[in-house]
Parts: structure tokens; sequence; C-alpha cells
């Protein structure tokens, strides 16, 4: 192998494993968040099984076209759940590796999780009324339950 090429692909993989070692941000444009609402950020980070099915507290669901496998739910800017999918069941997490940034533009979610490789992402606010997804564009209602057929692929 020459050596520029060599180069190049050692730097490649230098690269990825210094990014899969940072934070994870989810950048969240078109999200306007008031003190009532509740901000739920769906996402897939790993390789493994996740599932299609966020609950919500009253037992509503909310039905992704992915298969999730971190839920960091947010309210007045503070983390107030994490969970994880592991063993075919959510399983609580750690607050600490949650935090979000309320700018300008929109909010920021930062999870601190090592190793993780973000490729699939979705979120979707619950309003102080405890209406679901309600600017949500593409969300389709049926009874309690929410379908959004939509999420960013990375």
């Amino acid at each position: 192998m020459n050596s520029p090429r060599f180069f190049f692909l050692c730097l490649a993989a230098f690269a990825v494993s210094v990014l899969s070692a940072q934070a994870v941000e989810v950048r969240m444009p078109g999200v306007s968040k008031t003190a009532e609402d509740t901000l739920i950020v769906a996402l897939k980070l790993g390789d493994g099984i996740g599932s299609t099915i966020v609950e919500l507290e009253d037992d509503r669901r909310v039905f992704l076209a992915f298969q999730a496998d971190t839920i960091a739910v947010f309210k007045n800017g503070e983390a107030i759940d994490h969970r994880s999918y592991r063993d075919f069941k959510w399983q609580s997490q750690d607050l600490e590796a949650l935090s979000l940034e309320l700018e300008a533009k929109y909010p920021i979610a930062k999870l601190d999780i090592p190793d993780a490789t973000l490729s699939a992402a979705q979120w979707f606010v619950v309003n102080g009324d405890g209406v679901v997804a309600p600017n949500h564009p593409y969300a389709t209602w049926i009874g309690e339950a929410i379908y959004l057929p939509r999420y960013f692929a990375f």
C-alpha cells in the first residue's frame, strides 16, 4: 500500500474512533419549547435490537418508524427520564448522561454515552394540555395512539 493512502486510512480510522467517544448531539429545528412542554427524543445509538414503541406516562403509545434504543425526556430544560432498550424491555438509566441546551434557534439534546453511534432520531413534544406531537407535520393519530412515519437517518 502506498504511503499517502495508508496515512489517510489511518487518519480516517482515528477520526471515527475519536468521534465515537464524544457525546452525541441532536439539534432539533422546528421545536418551539414552552415551560409546560415535555420534549421526548428517541434515538438509535447502537446496532442491537430496539423498540418502535415509546410508552408515555399515561399509558399512551407513540409508534416510531425505526427501532429506538434510547429515550431522553426533558421538561423545563432538565432531563427527567432516560431509558435504554435492553433485554427486550425499556430500562431506566442515569440522568447525568443527559443535558439540553435551549438555544435561540432550536434545542440541542446532548447524551454522554461512550461509543455511541447515532443512526436514527425522532423527537416530539407533549404540550401542557397533554396533546402529543401537536404541531408534528406527519403525525397520524388513531385513538390514543400516535404514529410518526418519518425520522432522521444518519
